[in-house]
């Protein structure tokens, strides 16, 4: 590692049309950047089905332990909601840094009202860099909504957390049990970025981890949308990691 002094940025944009099942290796894509950036356009009508993504979490498991999608318990959690799609996406560099990304849509049941529904959308990224691998300074996921017909309503974490080394994420309400985990922050802060997120009608949320490791780390997240129907769901995810090298 020559020092501290960044690279010119250089910006991955992969798969802007479909997020369904994103899988693919990019060739050294940290070998001249500093951040690799990836933006997936989401649509409800084309999420992979509740079986696979499953089997996705369970491989963020069995790669990543506590730093998988269910945090230090590493077993979902009881709850009330239905898994009814989600996305993923994944990164290689074989030779400094390994990403992995996973979204996860969940109907709340409980507060469906006519033609009106209420979805969970539960963020896991991964990063795990070699042994002589770069040091992770700072690991983002999130969403912006595409569409006025869907609004932003809570989302975790609302504010700073991680300092004391783990940090817990979860929402919740007064009507059905949701999901909440924690996971190690290696002393990082855990926060929502404050450009972007916005609760109401188009709104977006976008959860960071910020410090600094040359370990594995994980970041989760989670935010409430309200909206007509899964037909008629469209955002923009996207997901960020910055490392020095």
């Amino acid at each position: 590692m020559n020092g501290t002094r960044r690279r010119a940025l250089q910006t991955i944009v992969v798969a802007t049309g479909s997020v369904v099942g994103l899988a693919g290796c990019l060739e050294n894509p940290l070998a001249a950047s500093d951040v690799v950036d990836e933006t997936h356009s989401v649509t409800g009508s084309e999420l992979r089905s509740p079986e696979k993504t499953t089997a996705r979490i369970d491989e963020s498991i069995a790669d990543y332990g506590e730093h998988g999608v269910w945090g230090t318990a590493m077993t979902e959690p009881d709850h009330g909601l239905e898994l009814v799609g989600g996305g993923y996406a994944e990164t290689v560099d074989e030779g400094s840094l390994e990403t992995d990304h996973l979204l996860a849509v969940y109907e709340n049941p409980a507060r469906a009202s006519g033609e009106t529904r209420t979805y969970n959308l539960w963020f896991w990224s991964g990063v795990r860099p070699t042994a002589d691998g770069p040091t992770v300074e700072r690991i983002e996921t999130g969403v912006a909504l595409s569409t006025d017909q869907f609004s932003m309503g809570q989302y975790a974490p609302a504010g700073d957390a991680g300092r004391d080394g783990s940090a817990a994420v979860g929402i919740g309400v007064f009507d059905v049990a949701t999901p909440r985990v924690e996971f190690p922050t290696a002393g990082g802060t855990v926060a929502p970025r404050a450009d972007g997120t916005g609760v109401g009608d188009g709104g977006g949320f976008y959860a960071t981890w910020t410090g600094e490791t040359t370990s594995t780390q994980s970041l989760l997240a989670t935010c409430e949308i309200e909206g007509p129907g899964l037909e008629a769901l469209e955002f923009e995810w996207t997901t960020t990691i910055t490392i020095d090298e």
